[in-house]
């Protein structure tokens, strides 16, 4: 069969996620406004602000932050249009940005030059000046700024509401608590001191991105602080809905089509806050809240793609907005039960490096002892993690693994490979800096035509994937990143397809079935690892993403658990190791950068005498940080699912399940060990079960009982 002549693409791409979106929009013919505007996270390689005089020239302004704004994006935009080319804007920045380099700024005035942090920030530059950085177009901004990510493009409609932070002034007294997640209820009787006062110091209901027409910056959703929370719970105490509150916030901020977790019986976000800090009759009952409710089209996306920018965001506000309570004082613990599956899963994911390195400023600044806790993942089963290393030629084994593609998924389907040597039958735990020339890939559609048969593309270039003279998909060489000294992100090849169903006529779609895949390395002498990335619905939201998978020949053993032909064969491909989350090695990078960053399993109790890990709670590999750090019993018996907590109104209740119910609890112990000093009483967990369950299970205290009074 003759192998379609596929061609190289030699324009540079951002990340293989984002363009192979970009190139599904545009196939549907849709008319968005231009200029696009993505996302970028840059870092002074240098001091290019002069933030001494900028300081001292609008330390008296009432309109300081709109002011250091102006001053932000206007030195941006003389470095990438020197020559004063553009027609409009080409630099912006958000609102939180602003105020989170104003408070850092702040906090670091006075110090020596050698303890000073090169400036980090968040901006936005339109699409046209991102395509020339790409080429190498503007190495005069390069020689002065550091790339670290680049987000999705977005089309930003201006608004006349005005997003100037003025927190109001709080002081706190023991850990601050604070929780990044998707429905929040913050009106919620458990969030609360009394009937018409907020716990919450200030919440962030974060919004797809609007320019504001009074200060030509950009704002993400808007912040209620403490003021205007307890006016709104007045409200509610005079007979108002709760539901009611949030559907008008949201139509004032949010797209006419977003998704409201709010109006829902039970949300995720508020459940998990419950779980960390609500009241349940403890001594966390009147710790000093911060919360950050993600916009529902981040969240919709489990791919990850549209989530990292609004994540990594919210951390550095919490972080700054902490800062104004106590001046570093107190601890402060985050809750973040979301994540993904596929990644380099060594540290060096931008979100994992960017959290930890934003913990590590902020505690050279201030001394602050911060922990951010992420699930450790729930894809035990899911079939979504392979190794292959064999030394037949490419593409001839009977039983090759096959990518399982399933109809009626509306969204794009991922996989991601890396490499890593493998000498005398032992591969090494760290993955390639780089791909070897020598890798070669083959992928056969459900039809049994040959997509790609041969070596994969150079690095930073990509290969057409087509069918029937239509493009399908694409095959990526995503190059290695460096971060910094020691922080290198390691080379993959990702694999995206169409979707297989789409509403809109003129789309991009792939065929459903199974795609029989192979890759090796002509020397012999490498282990590939092929993760497939999350593209599924997370509940509550419109069914549209349905989860690709692995599939073998011995991946239907029987499974005596369930009684069923599911179980994997130990000499099969398919691989229950490194299905944890991408979010959860913080702990691998270098030092000390990422030991505030910790994750928790689920156990389950089994029998009165035995926990073991809940079906769902994933497992770690050499390649993936072995284990979680612990786990908490979230599921109290075989039948009895999940952990009590608040639903979306007050006096509601409801069950979350999941390691999503793992990381509050471990927040919460976290909060009660700061302020009791008790050691927790640690359930030892035997060597075959560490890399589900860590090195110990905690049996978080609830001592509230299921309807009482919250206050």
């Amino acid at each position: 069969m003759s192998v379609p002549q596929n061609g190289t693409q030699p324009a540079p791409f951002i990340n293989p996620y984002i363009d192979w979106a970009s190139e599904l929009a545009s196939s549907k013919n849709t008319n968005q406004e231009k200029p696009l505007f993505h996302p970028v996270f840059i870092r002074e390689k240098g001091s290019f602000f002069d933030r001494e005089s900028i300081l001292q020239s609008i330390s008296d302004k009432s309109d300081a932050q709109d002011l250091l704004g102006l001053f932000l994006t206007s030195n941006l935009t003389q470095l990438l249009d020197k020559d004063g080319e553009a027609s409009g804007q080409i630099v912006m920045i958000e609102a939180h940005e602003i105020f989170t380099v104003w408070t850092e700024w702040q906090t670091q005035h006075g110090m020596s030059d050698d303890q000073t942090l090169h400036t980090e920030l968040f901006v936005y530059i339109s699409s046209d000046f991102i395509e020339r950085l790409l080429n190498g177009d503007l190495k005069r901004f390069e020689r002065k700024f550091e790339i670290l990510d680049i987000g999705p493009g977005l089309s930003l409609k201006a608004d006349s509401i005005s997003m100037a932070m003025a927190p109001d002034s709080a002081k706190s007294d023991g850990p601050i608590m604070a929780v990044i997640d998707d429905g929040i209820g913050f009106l919620n009787k458990t969030f609360c001191t009394s009937e018409t006062s907020s716990r919450f110091t200030a919440f962030w209901m974060q919004a797809i991105e609007k320019t504001s027409t009074q200060t030509s910056n950009v704002h993400l959703g808007r912040t209620l602080e403490k003021k205007e929370l307890d006016k709104l719970l007045k409200k509610v105490a005079k007979g108002e809905r709760e539901d009611d509150i949030y559907r008008d916030l949201m139509r004032d901020i949010a797209q006419p089509d977003s998704h409201q977790s709010l109006s829902f019986a039970s949300s995720h976000g508020t459940m998990v806050a419950d779980l960390a800090f609500g009241k349940k009759g403890d001594c966390v009952d009147d710790l000093d809240l911060l919360g950050v409710q993600l916009p529902p089209e981040s969240v919709e996306d489990t791919s990850g793609m549209r989530f990292a920018p609004y994540l990594v965001m919210a951390a550095r506000w919490i972080l700054a907005r902490a800062h104004l309570m106590d001046d570093g004082k107190e601890p402060l613990i985050i809750t973040i039960s979301m994540g993904f599956l596929a990644g380099p899963k060594n540290g060096t994911h931008f979100v994992e490096y960017a959290l930890a390195e934003s913990i590590e400023r902020w505690r050279k600044m201030t001394g602050r002892r911060t922990h951010i806790v992420f699930p450790y993942g729930n894809n035990f089963e899911t079939n979504q993690v392979a190794k292959l290393c064999h030394g037949e030629p490419l593409g001839v084994l009977p039983d090759l693994l096959e990518w399982i593609v399933l109809p009626d998924d509306h969204t794009p389907s991922y996989i991601e490979i890396r490499s890593r040597p493998e000498q005398l039958g032992d591969a090494c735990k760290n993955f390639d800096i780089d791909l070897l020339p020598s890798t070669m890939v083959a992928l056969r559609a459900p039809n049994g035509e040959t997509l790609i048969e041969g070596p994969a593309p150079e690095a930073g270039k990509a290969i057409d994937l087509m069918l029937d003279n239509a493009l399908i998909g694409r095959l990526y060489h995503v190059a290695a990143r460096e971060f910094e000294k020691g922080v290198t992100q390691p080379a993959m090849l990702v694999f995206s397809l169409a979707p297989t169903a789409d509403l809109a006529d003129g789309g991009l779609l792939a065929p459903a079935g199974a795609y029989e895949l192979d890759v090796i390395d002509a020397s012999g002498s490498r282990e590939f690892v092929l993760q497939i990335q999350r593209d599924d619905t997370p509940p509550g939201y419109v069914s549209r993403g349905r989860q690709s998978y692995f599939d073998n020949m011995k991946a239907h053993l029987w499974n005596h658990k369930y009684r069923d032909y599911t179980g994997l064969g130990d000499d099969g491909p398919i691989t229950h190791e490194g299905s944890n989350s991408a979010l959860t090695t913080a702990h691998l990078l270098p030092e000390t950068l990422g030991d505030s960053i910790d994750s928790v399993a689920a156990a389950e109790q089994e029998s009165a005498t035995e926990l073991v890990p809940a079906g769902y709670s994933a497992q770690g590999a050499d390649w993936s940080g072995n284990q979680p750090k612990r786990a908490h019993i979230v599921e109290e018996s075989p039948s009895l699912i999940g952990k009590i907590a608040s639903g979306t109104l007050s006096g509601s209740t409801s069950r979350l399940s999941g390691t999503s119910a793992a990381a509050p609890l471990e927040a919460r112990h976290l909060a009660l060990m700061e302020m009791t000093g008790n050691d927790p009483v640690i359930i030892p967990v035997p060597d075959k079960d560490k890399a589900r369950l860590g090195d110990g299970i905690i049996d978080t205290p609830n001592p509230l009982e299921t309807g009482q009074d919250r206050f």
